[in-house]
């Protein structure tokens, strides 16, 4: 696969199709598959071995891009973070996450619940397709984002007292694994502090653990940028940094 990380602007439409078939692995890719998946959840038995939805193939047109995927499971997508295996038989998979932006100009990264299949690992809000983000085959990125940004940071993209704005505005390819990451650009109507204490109330009213176990403030600055990167003691996801240096490059 292509290590190489690629962050693009949007420049055309993007269009999802989920094709009602299971992918079909040899014998002994899904043996590999299974004896992992066993090893995984004596590590964490709240682990589940759910639905998950990868890509069969991408059509580029002049207007737009094509996507069509097919049904896998979360033991397959593990697999294929953490092992080297064929091209043609990964678990690539494609998710929406927020590049969100405060009104006082910092960035909000999240990191993950040490509880989660990637502990403590930084990242933008955001998350998987599931099955109510397909409707009559076609899959909606919007429905997607909103409702992991409410599970994530509490608010979705439709929350007029907390959006100012959102956009599609990037795309993300390539990297380890050669997930494709739709990016949006967030404004928030609120500022870090007030973000802050957002975020604490809101995990504080949960029933459950939380997903992001906290939250990271970095002023939209390249200098400031790269000191909290360098300074980071913790994982990363892999485009995280790229995407925030073409966003300071982009205005």
């Amino acid at each position: 696969m292509n290590n190489m990380i690629e962050i693009s602007k949007v420049d055309r439409k993007i269009k999802l199709y989920h094709i009602a078939e299971r992918i079909d692995l040899p014998e002994h890719i899904q043996e590999k598959i299974n004896d992992y998946w066993k090893i995984r959840l004596s590590d964490n038995v709240k682990l589940r071995r759910g639905r998950v939805f990868c890509i069969r193939n991408i059509i580029y047109n002049s207007d737009e891009v094509e996507i069509n995927l097919v049904d896998t499971d979360y033991a397959h997508y593990l697999y294929t973070m953490n092992n080297v295996i064929e091209k043609k038989y990964a678990c690539r998979v494609c998710f929406a996450v927020g590049l969100i932006m405060t009104s006082d100009n910092k960035y909000i990264i999240g990191q993950m619940n040490k509880d989660t299949s990637t502990p403590l690992r930084l990242q933008l809000p955001g998350g998987g397709l599931e099955e109510q983000d397909i409707i009559n085959g076609n899959v909606c990125l919007e429905n997607n984002l909103d409702r992991e940004l409410k599970e994530e940071v509490g608010f979705g993209i439709a929350d007029k007292k907390m959006v100012a704005s959102s956009e599609l505005k990037y795309i993300k390819k390539g990297g380890n694994c050669g997930f494709i990451a739709f990016i949006y650009k967030i404004k928030l109507k609120i500022s870090s502090e007030e973000y802050r204490v957002y975020f604490k109330k809101y995990c504080n009213d949960l029933l459950n653990t939380p997903e992001l176990c906290n939250v990271f403030f970095v002023d939209r600055d390249r200098k400031i940028v790269d000191q909290f990167f360098n300074n980071m003691q913790v994982p990363v996801v892999d485009y995280l940094y790229p995407v925030i240096l073409t966003d300071l490059e982009e205005e």
